[in-house]
């Protein structure tokens, strides 16, 4: 879990690299990307500590979710906040929860 997690913020907040096109690039990947990331977030999560209450799990993982976007917008490593992303990771988050 704790690997995962440091592995998961270097992604979300190194800096932007050269876009390269690739054949399975499409508008909108970077949606399932955050979506995926935070899906196996939430499953680790729920794994690690299944005692957890449903508001630690929410509270804990949706407060991280938000700070990764606040620090993409301030960190100027060519990152942007955007609220769909926040929403992708927290429908992530929501379903991992139930699975």
């Amino acid at each position: 879990m704790p690997i995962y997690w440091a592995l998961l913020t270097y992604v979300l907040l190194k800096p932007v690299g050269e876009h390269k096109d690739y054949w399975f690039l499409f508008q909108g990947i970077d949606k399932v990307v955050h979506f995926s990331m935070f899906f196996v977030l939430g499953f680790l999560f729920r794994w690690a500590y299944p005692k957890a209450s449903v508001y630690a799990y929410y509270f804990i993982l949706v407060t991280y979710a938000i700070l990764t976007e606040i620090f993409q917008q301030v960190m100027a490593l060519g990152r942007s906040a955007e609220w769909l992303d926040l929403l992708a990771d927290t429908i992530g988050l929501v379903l991992a929860y139930y699975v």
